[in-house]
């Protein structure tokens, strides 16, 4: 059994366009190599009881986690180090490089795609940043704000819009119009 560690509420997860495409692939992949999936939703209040809860669940319910979302000062990672629980965290946290994990590199996305809106003579170039403390939304973030400095163009507070947690569709549209003027 791979037990996912997710720190959000569920209603976060179902109406979130993330959650459901990682967990059918995890589904799917998991099905591939006879595994099942358990679903562990962080509460957040109390990270160490939830941290001995989920090494206690280690060899009993669960082979191993996947452990998602994290902000820097998450390091569920270091505990499963420390007893030999195998993990991998999805995301990487900036500026840690000596642990297991598998990433995109969102920073480099955004700097590659402000490069190209420059490239092609746009300068008023506005950004949607998600709210929340997680890796993805910070790199992102940065990679905006070191290629607009990069092309030295400015960064107008009126382009970048922050919707709440895991916007939908119409907030998305909302955060655009407001952008639009």
């Amino acid at each position: 059994v791979i037990c996912l560690v997710i720190p959000v509420n569920i209603a976060t997860i179902l109406g979130s366009f993330y959650y459901p495409t990682i967990l059918s692939s995890v589904g799917r992949a998991s099905a591939e190599v006879d595994q099942n999936i358990l679903i562990y939703i962080r509460a957040g209040k109390d990270s160490v009881k939830e941290i001995d809860y989920l090494k206690s669940m280690y060899g009993t319910i669960a082979d191993g986690f996947l452990l998602f979302d994290l902000t820097n000062d998450d390091f569920y990672f270091r505990e499963f180090e420390n007893v030999g629980i195998p993990y991998i965290c999805v995301g990487k946290i900036h500026g840690l490089e000596d642990y297991h994990y598998i990433a995109t590199d969102h920073e480099k996305a955004l700097v590659e795609s402000v490069n190209h809106l420059a490239a092609l003579g746009h300068r008023k170039i506005a950004f949607i940043r998600e709210k929340g403390a997680s890796v993805v939304p910070r790199m992102r973030h940065q990679g905006y704000k070191t290629a607009m400095e990069e092309n030295e163009l400015a960064i107008d507070p009126r382009y970048v819009a922050v919707p709440h947690l895991n916007p939908d569709e119409r907030e998305c549209s909302e955060a655009i119009e407001g952008l639009l003027g």
